[in-house]
């Protein structure tokens, strides 16, 4: 029975050691083992396949292992698909075949959008892939990067080629500057020469009107004098028809008289035939021929002349006529063509008037665009060297610092006091399990059926008090955070250990069942409404209207205030909470045992 007693006392001891280390458990192991995930990425494998048919994608693959951020597997497809769904790997990212070729392509016409295949097993570990997916977001940025420096680089080249471009259109108006001023001169000299012209060829088409005019008159001139011609060509035909009648007639009137002069028997009158004589001597005249030709023959020779030379005339005259309607139909059409040229140097001295004024105004615009071009090259040429550089610039124009207001350099530090809260509200739940319904009723002080309820009370504020030291003391030294303060932090540890007993106490003292419950259902709510991992706004409006109502909401900031930073109107307020609680649970359990103890006396 001794032996067995002293198995008893021993086992004691180590339920209460087992019970004190309880929230260091549950703390330290957690926190330990997640103390600095973030910096173990190295070790996340990954596979990634190269289908790239450039050399873009192979430099890419060399840049995402020298970064060290997760261990990248060189793997091909089916490699990849094999590991992701067994599990070897947590993602596989896939460079795609053509990504060098639309890299090359980002300053044509003929780009198009890259896209790098990022393929997570979330069902392997969902946080893994979460984590993943932002190294592949910095991957995704850094590309872009290198794109929009590539594209800005290859316009920053072509800008920097305006200004001589810019130069060589300058040069071009001088030209045409040049050329316009010859221009100016040759249209001025075209219009003074086409004035003059038109001065000149006035008189000369007037005299063509002129020429035309007694063309015309000739023309009708020509026409009276063939109608003449034509009069006298008659007459003498007339004329030569009558001679030879009358020669005729006179043969015939000779032959008569010769015949009575041959037989004046005929005749008795005397005076009569005197005057036959008279008349037959004067024919003899006429008919006798001297030198072979007679008068009469001269006469009708004459006639015959006569009559032919008329026939000349009017064939002549006819030319005359035919050549005058010719002279003058050529003359109207000279004329007609007079018009139409003195009309044309009309219109050319006008057009060459316009195109003066034109080149004048051409060469002054000209002139007015050379000079702004040339001031604009100034000024180009000025704005281009500030694009020195600006193609590394554009690779990140904004760079994000980040500038901590309060910096946390671990994340188990930042989950600690989320994790100190809950250990010691499961180490004050335990110690009433464990010591308050021990069967054995091995810790008389701690049990249901203590005599002195205050003694109990205080005896378990003693045991949350060890709880909290050796919790504080093991996390420090065991995981090696610094503390704002010391007295801060032991300060905070002890009050929150006391003011979760206290409440368990009045939970379970009073609702036996029913505050145990009520202890576990208010554990489970704390997990959600504390704000101890996700911040209050990102988790259902029910728990954010629970978070005021929470004991952990105040026990966690107050743990940020000595593990983290300072702050003294946070630390007064969260401070204060704490000590209320301690204090009015403290108060309504020393009431309640003391009611009950004078009950009993």
């Amino acid at each position: 029975m001794k032996q067995t007693s002293k198995e008893t006392n021993k086992m004691k001891y180590v339920v209460m050691v087992g019970l004190l280390i309880i929230p260091v458990m549950y703390s330290f192991f957690y926190l330990k083992a997640f103390w600095d995930p973030y910096g173990n990425m190295q070790d996340i494998p990954v596979a990634i396949v190269n289908l790239d048919e450039g050399a873009q994608g192979k430099a890419l693959v060399t840049t995402l292992q020298q970064k060290d951020a997760l261990k990248l597997t060189v793997k091909d497809q089916d490699q990849a698909n094999e590991g992701l769904q067994n599990g070897t790997y947590y993602a596989v990212v896939t460079i795609p075949k053509d990504f060098t070729s639309n890299l090359e392509k980002v300053a044509t016409k003929e780009r198009s959008q890259t896209t790098i295949t990022y393929a997570p097993n979330q069902k392997s570990n969902y946080l893994a892939s979460q984590i993943i997916s932002k190294v592949v977001t910095v991957v995704e940025k850094e590309v872009n990067a290198n794109v929009t420096e590539e594209i800005v680089g290859t316009l920053t080249d072509q800008l920097t080629k305006v200004p001589a471009s810019v130069s060589q259109i300058e040069e071009g108006l001088g030209t045409i500057a040049d050329g316009a001023k010859t221009i100016e001169a040759g249209s001025n000299q075209l219009a003074s020469g086409s004035k003059s012209l038109t001065e000149h060829y006035q008189p000369f088409h007037a005299g063509i009107q002129n020429a035309k005019q007694g063309s015309g008159e000739l023309t009708t001139g020509a026409t009276d004098l063939l109608q003449g011609a034509k009069t006298l060509e008659n007459g003498l035909t007339t004329y030569v028809d009558q001679v030879n009648h009358v020669a005729t007639a006179m043969d015939s009137l000779s032959s008569l008289l010769a015949t009575l002069s041959a037989h004046p028997e005929y005749i008795n009158d005397p005076s009569v035939k005197a005057s036959l004589d008279q008349a037959s001597a004067t024919l003899n005249a006429f008919a006798t021929k001297q030198n072979g030709t007679s008068q009469i023959d001269i006469l009708k020779a004459s006639g015959t002349a006569l009559v032919q030379g008329s026939n000349t005339l009017r064939q002549g005259v006819t030319t005359l006529q035919s050549g005058a309607m010719t002279l003058n139909q050529g003359l109207g059409s000279l004329q007609d063509a007079s018009m139409q040229i003195q009309t044309g140097i009309q219109t050319l001295h006008q057009g060459a008037s316009d195109l003066t004024r034109g080149t004048t105004q051409l060469s002054q615009g000209v002139n007015a665009a050379k000079d702004e071009v040339h001031t604009n090259r100034v000024k180009v040429e000025t704005e281009v060297k500030a694009l020195d550089g600006l193609s590394h610039y554009a690779k990140s124009p904004v760079v994000v610092k980040e500038k901590d207001y309060i910096k946390v350099n671990e994340y188990g530090t930042a989950f600690a006091p989320y994790f100190m809260s809950i250990s010691l509200w499961v180490g004050a739940l335990m110690l009433f399990v464990v010591l308050y319904y021990d069967v054995n009723d091995r810790f008389p002080l701690f049990s249901r059926n203590a005599t002195n309820k205050v003694k109990r009370t205080l005896a378990y504020m003693g045991v949350a008090t060890l709880q909290a030291i050796v919790l504080g003391l093991l996390l420090q030294l065991g995981l090696g955070y610094q503390v704002t303060n010391t007295l801060l932090y032991y300060s905070a540890i002890i009050l929150t250990a006391n003011a979760f007993i206290l409440m368990i106490e009045f939970l379970i003292v009073h609702f036996n069942d029913v505050g145990k419950f009520l202890a576990i259902l208010l554990l489970v709510l704390q997990l959600a409404a504390s704000a101890g991992t996700f911040p209050i706004e990102t988790v259902p409006k029910i728990f954010q209207n629970l978070y005021p109502l929470m004991p952990m909401h105040y026990t966690i900031n107050l743990f940020k205030e000595a593990l983290i930073a300072i702050d003294t109107s946070l630390l007064q307020t969260n401070l204060g909470i704490v000590i209320a609680m301690v204090i009015v649970f403290f108060g309504i359990n020393i009431t309640s045992d003391k009611i009950v103890l004078h009950k009993k006396k």
